[in-house]
């Protein structure tokens, strides 16, 4: 019961936020995300970690960047591209997800409305940078 308390406190304390987009993205910890100019990103800040939110004109997504994301109980293998393993996530049989993690444990949990949990939603992947030039893209954009 303390737990979720002490978390309410701390958002509390680190409202949304407007995240400015930057060469038509953003950085979300291990990954650069193209999203266009067409819609708008709010983060919300943990104590170690921090949720985006995405919200466009046709679709509607989150990404939460830390160590430990909520993974449910069953992982299956997407995909893996610079390093970074990305798996379908199910709680108790249900879809709820991808996570996406580095060889340094670092997490990006994608979840909402735009993913079905099926082999179409790799096309919001190719979106997705994990690799070097991401990382550049990090360095020079970083969300503040």
């Amino acid at each position: 019961m303390i737990l979720p308390t002490i978390l309410a406190l701390l958002l509390a304390q680190n409202p949304e936020r407007p995240v400015k987009l930057a060469d038509g993205g953003f950085c979300a910890g291990i990954a650069w995300v193209d999203v266009g100019l067409d819609g708008d990103v709010i983060a919300e800040w943990g104590p170690d970690f921090t949720v985006y939110r995405y919200r466009g004109p046709s679709e509607r997504w989150g990404v939460y960047s830390g160590m430990f994301a909520q993974t449910g109980n069953g992982r299956e293998r997407l995909f893996e591209r610079d390093g970074v393993q990305v798996d379908r996530i199910s709680q108790n049989g249900q879809f709820a997800g991808y996570v996406a993690e580095d060889r340094g444990h670092r997490q990006n949990h994608f979840f909402g409305p735009v993913f079905k949990g099926n082999l179409g939603d790799l096309a919001f992947f190719r979106r997705v940078d994990f690799g070097a030039s991401g990382k550049q893209k990090c360095e020079r954009h970083p969300v503040q």
